[in-house]
């Protein structure tokens, strides 16, 4: 059980329970079930699940004042970490300086230094880049395909939402030497979205830096994996509960903790004036549910996402369904990685998108595996209990 002297996140909803299955699925591969006799290789499986369940999207970035002096112009780092963003696209015709006049914002603590340099905002969502860089070298940080694996723990208030936002963002990057690191982070605005052409403020305020160690300790159970095959179910219970004990008196079950984690807590805190930008943004205005309660409410289309409202009515529970989205061609339009559920749609044909809501047990269980399959599109047509097609104007 996760210790939570150390967590000041919200407890998981259900939105977050029925995304649970497919942010593990992306950030590593799904291991088998595990089984008494294939006991965790190494202390890192701990946190890294820890890590993974935590994806509640969000942002700021960093680096030192000298440096600071020689930002690299608007919509450079957008296009310098392209390759990597989740949510790719042109961003060098949208981004914005994240300060006023054309400037950035900075703020120090702790040695280390954050610099917000471009912002691009759309109804439902902010992306930020940064610079962040450190009086003394960052330590080694495990890697994946959107760079070091960081993270940035904090709160975000808006001006058009009352209430404060929990923020724990994945960003994407690379580090530019040892000192520095520069990436994007993608924010899903709170509730229904900004109106567009508004202006807004956010507050943001961040309070830990957190990165997974490149080469984290290994728990050192006491036992040999021959050892624990040989084990009778009573000998394998009563080991594991040694091995659980002695890990939470190590510090293995707090997060972040010294064995898979560096960490930095600080207060890094920005004000940013931002206004939504609609100017190639589609709603589709559905309002539709059918006998069981289930239907959509509207599907919205960005440059660089597409995003669904559920719409469920009468005792049609939202946790009890999972809507999947497959593009013109038949091809599903796949999750990113985090909490939000807006979909990436580079790379796809989006003038005519399929709506299907599924029961979350059964897509899970049986449709989910056969996404890459031929006859994909033909399983969802028959066990889907509603579908939807949504069509939107081609853009230039």
């Amino acid at each position: 059980m996760l210790k939570r002297e150390k967590w000041s996140g919200p407890n998981p909803d259900a939105a977050f329970h029925r995304k649970f299955e497919d942010i593990l699925e992306q950030i590593e591969q799904k291991p088998e079930p595990v089984k008494k006799k294939n006991f965790l290789k190494t202390g890192a499986a701990i946190g890294g699940t820890v890590a993974a369940c935590g994806a509640l999207f969000f942002g700021v970035c960093a680096a030192n004042p000298v440096w600071a002096s020689n930002l690299p112009v608007v919509g450079s780092i957008f296009k310098s970490q392209a390759e990597k963003l989740q949510y790719k696209g042109d961003y060098e015709n949208y981004v914005k300086p994240a300060g006023e006049a054309g400037g950035s914002l900075t703020a120090s603590s702790s040695g280390i230094t954050m610099t917000l340099s471009e912002t691009y905002c759309s109804p439902e969502a902010l992306y930020i880049s940064y610079v962040m860089e450190s009086e003394t070298p960052f330590e080694e940080t495990r890697e994946e395909s959107t760079g070091p694996v960081l993270i940035l723990e904090g709160q975000a208030e808006y001006s058009f939402e009352s209430e404060t936002d929990y923020v724990f963002a994945y960003p994407t990057g690379d580090y530019v030497d040892d000192y520095t690191y520069e990436g994007v982070v993608r924010l899903d605005l709170p509730g229904r979205g900004a109106e567009a052409g508004e202006n807004i403020q956010v507050d943001l305020k961040i309070s830990q830096v957190v990165g997974d160690l490149k080469n984290p300790d290994t728990l050192d159970t006491g036992y040999t994996q021959e050892e624990l095959e040989a084990m009778s179910d009573e000998q394998w219970e009563k080991a594991m509960k040694e091995i659980e004990t002695a890990a939470q008196e190590e510090g293995w079950d707090t997060w972040p903790n010294t064995h898979e984690q560096w960490f930095v807590e600080g207060n890094w805190e920005f004000q940013i004036e931002v206004s939504p930008d609609d100017s190639r943004v589609q709603t589709v205005e559905i309002n539709e549910t059918n006998e069981q309660g289930i239907g959509l409410e509207s599907v919205m289309v960005t440059p660089f996402e597409i995003s669904v409202k559920e719409l469920y009515t009468g005792e049609a529970d939202p946790a009890d369904y999972y809507a999947t989205l497959l593009d013109a061609e038949g091809k599903m339009i796949r999750m990113a990685e985090g909490n939000s559920e807006a979909l990436p749609i580079y790379g796809h044909d989006i003038s005519t998108v399929t709506v299907y809501i599924c029961d979350y047990v059964e897509y899970m269980d049986e449709l989910k595996g056969q996404a890459d399959q031929p006859g994909f599109q033909e399983l969802l047509e028959e066990r889907a209990v509603y579908k939807k097609e949504v069509h939107f104007e081609e853009q230039d």
